[in-house]
């Protein structure tokens, strides 16, 4: 079976399955190109044309689908299936044109999950453990809490999320968007993740990520900076005890509002062992490609033929988290938000292999690209800059995938390794 990915996305970059072939799609011409043929060594590439000139790697899929011959190219590759993070009614009938099938969740049932104020609503009618909230009126004005998350309905990460101190800043800001908004009273703890997969019969559950972040500017809370995995043992028993059980509540209902496949679940655990659920994103999502890599994540579980097939198996391990010991992560490269440039990109890091020893990194080349599983101390980034880009406020210069830790287990913020790997692709960039 063959399934084709949108080659930036990194979902596939190191899984391997016998059972299907994976697909790549980049542009003629570009930067991906390159990266897919010279670093990465891959095969079955798919090359498109894009219509209107524009840069791969800013598309979406609706766009790269309207404005590129990717049909016809997925045609004459035979590929029956593409992945997509997320779906709409475009790509629905545009896939129907091209008789390909889409792999996403239902993309009416996750975008009305996705909604911050749909879910608080789902969770409140659920009785699923969350942080008090209220929905902000047009015609009500007032801080609801002390120190309140101000959100907007429909927005990802740390975008469109604000940590507000004051009724001043409240009142500029709940003025500033359309309402309803979202506003939860601030809830101290741990920030995690983990990622669900929801089939017809069974639930199965990822490895728990602790999820990092920049301190924020504006009174927001943060740009996301990245995730770090955390091994089996970093709770008592009777903590992850609690979190199987929520995570099979949430689930379940989940199963019944009709979601299937992979979802992520965002919740706080405070320090008395309390669980608070935050947000769902039924979708594929930062996370996902170690998921796919690394088997002690996932319970040794096939999510992909979960997802492509969508199986009524009843194999494998379910509603229990992974014993796993993997100690990865996964780093957002980015300037902070103040920084200000008065030129375009010069120079830049290309992406590749990196060895981080004696505080240093080194480029290693690889003849096969799996080989950076098994390097212990082994780095791949993935630049998503071009030459004579402009710089603009926060740019994301980058993503690095690590087999070792960048960030302190404890507290969530960079180690020392992390700050020289930070530092090393921020300082190269000019």
């Amino acid at each position: 079976m063959n399934i084709a990915y949108r080659l930036s996305g990194l979902e596939f970059l190191f899984c391997e399955n016998e059972k299907y072939r994976f697909f790549p799609i980049v542009a003629d011409n570009s930067i991906e190109y390159k990266f897919a043929k010279e670093c990465l060594r891959m095969e079955n590439i798919i090359h498109i044309n894009i219509k209107n000139n524009s840069l791969f790697s800013k598309l979406n899929s609706e766009e790269i689908a309207r404005f590129s011959d990717l049909g016809e190219k997925l045609n004459a590759s035979e590929v029956r299936f593409l992945l997509v993070k997320k779906s709409n009614a475009f790509l629905e009938k545009w896939s129907q044109k091209y008789k390909i099938t889409l792999i996403s969740p239902d993309y009416n049932i996750g975008g009305k999950i996705e909604n911050k104020i749909y879910f608080d609503t789902f969770l409140s009618a659920n009785r699923l453990p969350k942080p008090v909230s209220k929905v902000i009126s047009s015609n009500d004005d007032r801080m609801p809490f002390p120190m309140t998350i101000l959100q907007i309905p429909v927005s990802s990460g740390g975008e469109g999320t604000f940590l507000i101190k004051t009724q001043k800043i409240f009142s500029e800001l709940s003025r500033k968007f359309e309402k309803p908004l979202l506003a939860r009273k601030y809830q101290k703890g741990m920030p995690l993740g983990v990622s669900l997969f929801i089939d017809k019969e069974k639930i199965y559950f990822t490895a728990l990520e602790r999820q990092c972040f920049h301190a924020g500017k504006n009174n927001s809370v943060g740009d996301f900076i990245g995730i770090q995995w955390l091994p089996y043992t970093f709770f008592d028993y009777k903590v992850y005890k609690k979190i199987e059980k929520f995570l099979l509540q949430i689930g379940r209902k989940l199963s019944l509002e009709g979601l299937q496949g992979l979802i992520n679940i965002d919740f706080i655990l405070d320090k008395t062992g309390s669980i608070y659920c935050l947000e769902c994103n039924p979708r594929l999502t930062f996370a996902t490609n170690q998921i796919l890599s690394q088997k002690e994540l996932r319970n040794g579980v096939d999510y992909i033929d979960l997802y492509v097939k969508n199986l009524k198996t009843r194999e494998g391990i379910s509603s229990l988290l992974p014993k796993s010991t993997f100690l990865g992560c996964q780093m957002l490269i980015s300037f902070p938000p103040q920084t200000k440039f008065p030129h375009a990109i010069k120079t830049f890091i290309q992406s590749g292999f990196f060895i981080f020893e004696n505080n240093l990194l080194k480029e290693v080349e690889l003849e096969n690209r799996m080989d950076f599983l098994k390097l212990k101390n082994g780095i791949f980034y993935y630049n998503e800059i071009d030459k004579g880009e402009v710089y603009q406020s926060s740019i994301q210069i980058g993503t690095v995938i690590a087999n070792f830790p960048l960030y302190s287990l404890k507290t969530g913020k960079l180690n020392k390794a992390g700050k020289e790997v930070y530092n090393y692709f921020i300082n190269q960039t000019l």
